[in-house]
């Protein structure tokens, strides 16, 4: 009898015991809430730099087509950009929606974006990337600005740090000629330099050059220090941008300057 007794009370101790653990143990309470990040990588990565990536003032986004032009992309419309966010506290057993929004910037032109809908933070994560298209700004050289924030009424979760709330991303389509990229520093010493070769600067023009050679550039524009050139006087460059300015056009149409000038390759006189 007394066995039976003390198998009862133990058997009363684990019910109660695993009662009480199971009560302590929240793996995924709370409500859920969200903040910006410039932070690259998910946990369990290394990160790739010594920077904090919760630090509002790290926090940039930025959008120049440059980069496609580098990469022989010369007909893109958008840039992608992408957005990152995390939860702030317990994880959550299921997914969450997240919804972004913008608005403008006091002193700047906002640029077009498409955001993406219903981005997901999957169940037991904490991380997501949300890619927001910026469409190519319409004048060159010109910095726009928009803030960037989270559409709560359509998300799944609630605000985290005030100070991470939103993001301000930068958009441009900024490519100045300089001694580095171009040989020449300015509109002038580029007519001076080149337009016996291939006609007179135009902003398009040195865009669609760039596309064609990518990051060569730097090679095609340079002359050597014993004043023989590597450039417009090689007719093998000049016959490559022919080339690809009479495929484009082809295809889109004649390619013109902001002004209407129709770009071409072929020499002009500088007065």
């Amino acid at each position: 009898m007394k066995t039976i007794y003390h198998l009862y009370l133990t058997v009363l101790a684990v019910l109660f015991y695993s009662s009480c653990t199971k009560e302590e143990v929240h793996s995924f309470i709370g409500e859920p809430a969200i903040n910006f990040t410039s932070q690259e990588y998910q946990l369990g990565d290394m990160p790739n730099s010594q920077d904090d990536p919760d630090d509002p003032n790290q926090m940039g986004y930025t959008s120049n087509f440059a980069a496609h032009y580098k990469k022989g992309q010369f007909t893109d419309k958008y840039d992608t950009v992408y957005v990152k966010a995390k939860l702030e506290g317990m994880l959550q057993e299921h997914p969450l929606r997240v919804n972004l929004a913008y608005e403008s910037v006091e002193g700047y032109d906002t640029p077009t974006l498409v955001l993406p809908k219903d981005s997901v933070i999957k169940a037991g994560e904490y991380y997501v990337r949300m890619a927001v298209l910026v469409e190519r700004p319409a004048v060159y050289n010109k910095e726009y600005q928009v803030k960037i924030t989270f559409d709560y009424a359509n998300s799944d979760v609630v605000a985290g740090s005030e100070e991470r709330q939103s993001i301000i991303l930068k958009a441009s389509d900024e490519y100045e000629i300089s001694q580095e990229n171009m040989g020449v520093e300015s509109e002038e010493e580029w007519n001076n330099a080149f337009a016996s070769y291939i006609g007179t600067y135009g902003p398009v023009k040195v865009r669609f050059i760039l596309s064609v050679f990518k990051d060569r550039t730097t090679q095609i524009f340079v002359y050597t220090p014993y004043g023989f050139g590597i450039g417009f006087d090689n007719p093998d460059n000049v016959e490559t941008l022919k080339e690809a300015l009479n495929v484009y056009n082809a295809k889109h149409g004649a390619l013109t300057e902001p002004d209407g000038t129709v770009v071409t390759f072929e020499p002009a006189e500088v007065k």
